[in-house]
């Protein structure tokens, strides 16, 4: 299964609230342009419409030279630019993160289906399931111990060595009980970590 079936997978499990999440998306998208026409009608009105002369405030406008140069290019119509730079910057920024995470999506889906099972289906992942949001959660069955819990842990003899310096630790012997509280010290180097 590749990327996009899981994505079609997930949208098809609950297509109002995809849909619902859309159109939220686009009434914000919008609702952030208002500022910068209501900004643009502002500075049209106080100007009269006055063409935007050549100083240090409007270097930042060399991308609109053209109509500069013809003399449409207004206060308001800068106003309107330099409100809609950062939205751009952000629409572009959003678009490429939402590419990223598709394709990180994608390595994510296949790491999860070559971690299934052998004979269960790939389609398993994206499989619908019940969602429990407001209902009472179903009953788990606890799960049941295969063996015993651990009461006690011994050590005898135990030897460890570093290949490069011969170093290391030599006929340890440790015995834990469970319920106690155990603390190792020594001398900086000493192995105390070699232990575990």
């Amino acid at each position: 299964m590749n990327t996009h079936k899981a994505f079609w997978q997930m949208i098809t499990f609950s297509p109002w609230l995809y849909a619902l999440n859309v159109l939220l998306q686009l009434f914000r998208s919008t609702f952030l342009l208002l500022p910068g026409l209501i900004v643009f009608a502002l500075f049209n009105v106080l100007t009269a419409n006055k063409p935007v002369g050549w100083d240090l405030w409007t270097l930042g406008a060399l991308l609109a030279g053209q109509a500069m140069k013809s003399g449409s290019f207004s206060v308001g119509s800068l106003a309107l630019f330099v409100a809609y730079l950062d939205e751009i910057a952000r629409f572009t920024a959003g678009f490429f993160r939402i590419f990223t995470m598709y394709k990180q999506a994608g390595i994510s889906l296949q790491r999860l289906q070559s971690a299934l099972p052998a004979g269960v289906p790939r389609s398993t992942v994206v499989a619908h399931a019940p969602v429990y949001l407001s209902a009472a959660y179903p009953e788990v069955p606890a799960p049941q111990r295969q063996t015993q819990p651990l009461k006690q842990l011994e050590i005898r003899g135990l030897t460890y060595r570093y290949a490069q310096s011969g170093r290391g630790i030599e006929q340890i012997d440790l015995q834990l009980q469970r319920g106690t509280c155990t603390i190792i010290t020594g001398r900086i180097g000493s192995g105390n970590r070699q232990r575990f």
